[in-house]
């Protein structure tokens, strides 16, 4: 058990850093910043400012990465345990 919880932490956080390499790039080019990325949008006006430029698409392709690593690292897991 604690080798699929540690191949799934691992994974998924190389899925959030893989994910912020490929989908972080706003249409100007730079990055987004990390504290954007797990904050800033805890009013309505800075949803509605995160819609108007693309961010929450963003944030739910790095996030579905991470997710996606941490399935794998669990999968991986499990089969490499028995």
């Amino acid at each position: 058990m604690r080798n699929v919880l540690i191949l799934a932490i691992v994974f998924g956080v190389v899925g959030l850093a893989l994910g912020y390499l490929i989908f972080a790039r706003r249409v100007t080019g730079d990055l987004i910043p990390l504290s954007e990325l797990f904050g800033n949008g805890d009013t309505l006006l800075g949803e509605v400012v995160s819609a108007v430029r693309q961010d929450s698409e963003i944030r739910r392709n790095i996030y579905l990465c991470g997710g996606g690593g941490v399935v794998l690292g669990g999968v991986l897991g499990a089969v490499l345990r028995r």
